[in-house]
């Protein structure tokens, strides 16, 4: 810590790469584990040592790993005036391993051009890069964080955006799923209408992001889409509306039904759903499934009952 606060720190200058790396490793300490004044500081060193510039010039090198490791570093900085250095080192990148972390840089320091700009490079089916669903959450759950920090009164502008999105024909499926994904990641209340509306006209992929979107924010707004697909012939709806049941007045009546599901997978997840209901309500839905016929119930009813005694 003394680093930062030494008469000398802002006139450190690195001469050699192994002092580039030691110093840099002991700033994004700083940067990733303190904000304010620390970090604005720590920053401000990474800048005048020529610690940056490093890794700047490193994003250049003809060697692939050099460039890797200097995008990765740099990430650590959220360097928001380097938006066009990152867009036009994506552009002329021809290695999938930097392709990918450039886009995860970008994803740190987003306005709202670059999340559109993500979502088109995304979205191309022309791009070399086997891309991760979980991969494409995380870069969309990045840019809504920085772009919610930086525009803290525009929360309105950026569902726009989003629907705008959606609403888009042309834009990848998996891309439209991530998006949406990510509003529930990070509790994006605003969006709650929006992601109402686009349900209706939603194919069924885009429906179950939707319910677990809406679902992970806790609002009960997503009853309705469960009741409208908790007996859908698609399972995988049936299987997150299962999950959800928990938060609608209804709960006993759709987990009663998804328990006798002829599908494991929804089974289970109205099994799982059980450990979120209180007691009555849990005490109800096993009294109603102990009076039928269904064995298969019975054994999951059975096997979350033990989970529950045993975890409390």
């Amino acid at each position: 810590m003394e680093i930062l606060y030494t008469n000398k720190a802002e006139e450190i200058k690195i001469k050699t790469s192994l002092e580039a790396e030691a110093l840099s490793n002991v700033l994004i300490s700083f940067v990733s584990s303190f904000s304010g004044e620390i970090q604005h500081k720590a920053l401000k060193i990474a800048q005048n040592s020529g610690v940056i510039d490093f890794y700047l010039k490193k994003c250049l090198s003809k060697n692939w790993l050099d460039r890797i490791d200097g995008f990765e570093k740099l990430a650590f900085f959220k360097l928001y005036g380097y938006k066009n250095f990152y867009i036009n080192a994506l552009k002329n990148e021809n290695n999938s391993y930097v392709q990918l972390q450039i886009i995860y840089n970008l994803s740190l320091i987003a306005d709202k051009d670059i999340l559109l700009f993500l979502i088109e490079i995304l979205s191309d089916t022309n791009i070399k890069i086997s891309l991760s669903l979980k991969f494409i959450e995380q870069i969309f759950v990045n840019a809504l964080n920085s772009i919610l920090e930086k525009f803290k009164n525009e929360e309105l502008l950026i569902v726009k955006l989003i629907e705008r999105v959606l609403l888009d024909d042309k834009i990848n499926i998996d891309v439209k799923k991530s998006l949406v994904h990510s509003l529930g990641y990070v509790n994006l209340n605003s969006a709650v209408n929006l992601l109402l509306f686009i349900f209706n006209k939603a194919p069924d992929d885009l429906k179950t992001a939707i319910i677990r979107a809406l679902g992970r924010m806790g609002v009960t707004e997503v009853c309705r889409l469960i009741n409208e697909s908790y007996m859908s012939n698609n399972w995988i709806l049936r299987t997150v509306s299962a999950q959800y049941a928990y938060l609608c007045e209804n709960a006993v009546e759709i987990l009663t039904k998804n328990l006798c599901d002829s599908n494991y997978n929804v089974r289970r997840a109205a099994g799982l759903a059980l450990w979120k209901l209180d007691q009555k309500l849990r005490d109800k839905i096993v009294e109603l499934i102990n009076e039928s016929n269904d064995r298969y119930a019975k054994d999951m009813v059975n096997l979350i009952l033990k989970r529950i005694t045993n975890y409390a």
